[in-house]
């Protein structure tokens, strides 16, 4: 019996000192965006409101702290024939509950071919944990269009965040989009194409950007205790 206390000790403490250097790692301010972009297809003359250019998931789970997230940097791209000063009224809108973020002067009145830039009038809070999806939506105003395209993309690099706690910026990473079905966009009396991309990466366990460590560190884990095992039965013959 004492042989295997002694031979056992070694791998609780082991399983003790990696999970908990784990926590440490996690400890501290963290955001994951991913985006599911659409691309819009105008053709007509009709002005057609409130469409949808891309949704994107704001991921707090693995983060310690509440996140802030006061600016959304995005490039909108117009195409066959089409020009960005079609596009108004852009707007940031929390799917969860239909709020608009940004209104009034935070409402731009010309939207660039390139670099744009949305500030929400109130910094979206993000609690440490959950995640929160927002959509891009922009009108689309009257226009002798034909196959006109626009499309919007965000980098998750360049979303504004800093931690509520203490007020500190820092970068967030990639992370996995909506994950929705393919979506028709009605513009201007024709259908557009909607192109659902998801940043690739471990399925979500809920663990955000730590499920890699995690599941390295209970591989080590499983190894460790087996060694022991192994060890105990050798000697306790």
């Amino acid at each position: 019996m004492k042989i295997k206390k002694f031979v056992l000790a070694p791998a609780v403490f082991a399983l003790v000192a990696l999970f908990g250097a784990n926590v440490a790692l996690a400890a501290g301010p963290a955001l994951s965006v991913g985006m599911t972009p659409v691309i819009v297809t105008q053709n007509g003359t009709a002005a057609t409101p409130n469409v949808t250019f891309a949704t994107l998931r704001l991921s707090a789970t693995s983060s310690t702290e509440d996140i802030l997230v006061s600016a959304i940097p995005m490039t909108v791209t117009a195409g066959n024939g089409g020009s960005t000063s079609n596009l108004s009224n852009c707007r940031v809108v929390n799917l969860s509950n239909g709020s608009v973020l940004n209104t009034g002067s935070n409402v731009s009145s010309f939207i660039n071919n390139g670099s744009n830039s949305i500030t929400l009038d109130t910094p979206l809070r993000i609690a440490a944990g959950t995640m929160v999806d927002v959509a891009i939506r922009c009108n689309i105003i009257a226009s002798n269009a034909i196959n006109n395209t626009y499309s919007v993309s965000v980098s998750p690099f360049s979303v504004v965040a800093r931690s509520a706690s203490t007020n500190t910026g820092f970068t967030p990473t990639a992370g996995e989009g909506v994950p929705t079905p393919p979506i028709m966009v009605t513009t201007t009396g024709t259908i557009g194409t909607t192109i659902p991309v998801i940043i690739p990466g471990l399925p979500n366990t809920g663990m955000g950007g730590n499920a890699s460590t995690n599941v390295a560190l209970l591989a080590l884990a499983g190894l460790v205790t087996a060694a022991g095992f192994a060890y105990t039965r050798r000697f306790a013959r």
